[in-house]
């Protein structure tokens, strides 16, 4: 995970499947910890990464999705990337509707979000602010890619 100028990222490279989901969290969890991120901010992120990946399982038709988290002075960017060129908007879903609340939830707990097309597909974001932090972890381990 590399740290310049106040700045740590670490990203991973998922299938889209719903293990992909699973694994996303696993990934998330493990990265906020060794960068000593509290309780609070870290369930909030792993939320917004399940329903951002999520959506990306759902909607996407590509086979790949990638997760990007970045550490930066008072907020976590959480991004993922996918060949999806569809459009992202929330609306408000019916009361008995199972789908559909996951961009309202992202919202939510995030500081802002938005979506950025690019060439390839598009990236949705979303900015989380850091309550405190303890001393980071050394995990011992790399990102994936």
């Amino acid at each position: 995970m590399p740290e310049s100028a106040g700045v740590s990222q670490a990203r991973v490279t998922l299938q889209r499947h719903p293990s992909g989901v699973r694994r996303a969290r696993h990934f998330a969890r493990n990265v906020l910890r060794s960068w000593g991120m509290d309780e609070g901010t870290g369930d909030d992120a792993i939320l917004v990464v399940s329903e951002l990946v999520t959506n990306t399982v759902h909607h996407n038709h590509d086979e790949r999705v990638e997760l990007e988290l970045h550490r930066r002075r008072g907020a976590i960017r959480i991004v993922v990337c996918d060949a999806g060129r569809s459009s992202m908007a929330m609306h408000l879903p019916d009361a008995a509707d199972e789908r559909g609340f996951g961009l309202n939830i992202v919202a939510g707990v995030s500081l802002e979000w938005g979506v950025d097309y690019l060439p390839d597909g598009k990236a949705v974001w979303a900015d989380l602010p850091i309550a405190r932090q303890r001393a980071p972890r050394d995990s011992g381990g790399s990102s994936n890619r």
